[in-house]
Formats: structure tokens, C-alpha cells, sequence
């Protein structure tokens, strides 16, 4: 009886898998956006659990610094806020959050994000009490 030898398929199998594979990675990533494009950012606020009555903050302004190698460019960019103004962190608890600031911003690697914060920035203890959050005056908001 003629038995066929099974060396060919072992062969042909991995040869295959590296074929395959070869192939997968000349594809270009969907991910990549033209320069002309631009995409979608949002920033949420949200919260940790924390032993705190409130923590008020003074949100006046937010930038990011996109920088992107194709066209060498970089530099900070204002995302427009959907409301300025004192936010309660401990709100926003849980999983649940608020969207602060919105923008469609440039194809580019986001490095930094830069919240200025305004006056009257305050922690609110367990028993009541009011803490100033205070910050350098060179990092606040006029």
C-alpha cells in the first residue's frame, strides 16, 4: 500500500503563517489620518472616590500641545470649554463625568493637556470646613 509522506504539509504550513503575516504587515493602519484631516477631542472631568464634602476648582481655560512628525509642526492649541467656571469634582464620582471642553484638533501625538484653573479654588472637609486650594499665581488665570 502507497502511504504519502506528511513532510510537504508540515512544510507548507509554517511557510504559509509567515506568508500571512508578511502580508499583514504592509497594510497601512486605518489609524492614520491625512494632515488635512482632523479629528474629534473630547476632555471628561471625573473623580475618584475621596473623604472630601466637595472640591471646588475655577476651570477657566484648557490647551493641548499636539505635536506631529509629518509636517514638523507643534505647539498648544485652546479647546474650546462647554462651560467655564467653578465645577464640584465630587460630582462627578462613580463612572459618571462631564465633558469640558471640545474640539476637532490636528492629526499629532497629544503630549500635554493644561487646565488653567481661576480664583476661589476650595476643598470642602467632612466637618464642614473650607481649605483654599491655592496654586502659583503664575499658573492661574488672571
Amino acid at each position: 500500500m502507497f502511504r504519502k509522506s506528511k513532510r510537504p504539509f508540515l512544510f507548507w504550513k509554517p511557510l504559509s503563517l509567515i506568508a500571512l503575516c508578511w502580508l499583514a504587515s504592509c497594510q497601512k493602519s486605518d489609524l492614520v489620518l491625512p494632515p488635512s484631516q482632523s479629528s474629534k477631542f473630547g476632555i471628561y472631568l471625573t473623580d475618584f472616590q475621596s473623604n472630601y464634602q466637595a472640591i471646588w476648582i475655577n476651570i477657566q481655560q484648557v490647551f493641548i500641545h499636539v505635536a506631529n512628525d509629518a509636517s514638523g509642526q507643534s505647539g498648544w492649541i485652546e479647546i474650546p470649554m462647554t462651560r467655564n467656571g467653578f465645577y464640584n469634582i465630587s460630582n462627578f464620582k462613580n463612572g459618571s463625568d462631564t465633558l469640558l471642553a471640545q474640539s476637532n484638533v490636528p492629526p499629532g501625538v497629544i503630549s500635554q493637556i493644561r487646565i488653567i484653573l481661576g480664583n476661589n479654588n476650595s476643598l470642602i472637609l467632612n466637618n464642614g470646613v473650607t481649605v483654599p486650594l491655592q496654586i502659583p499665581s503664575s499658573l492661574a488665570a488672571g
